[in-house]
């Protein structure tokens, strides 16, 4: 996809590095906080299902 600009580039030219930083670290902050809630979503999910399992037998 060569045709389309570079948008991260674009919006970055009207920031301060600090703002760039400050941006950058919220980014990655939510996307961990993300991961972190589909692991522990993931864990108890399978800790439920074999609960309900052992109570069947």
């Amino acid at each position: 996809m060569q045709f389309l600009p570079n948008f991260r580039a674009i919006f970055a030219s009207f920031r301060t590095d600090e703002e760039e930083r400050m941006y950058r670290n919220t980014a990655i902050i939510k996307f961990a906080g993300f991961v972190a809630m589909c692991a522990a979503m993931s864990i108890i999910a399978t800790k439920y299902k074999l609960r309900i399992k052992s109570l069947a037998q």
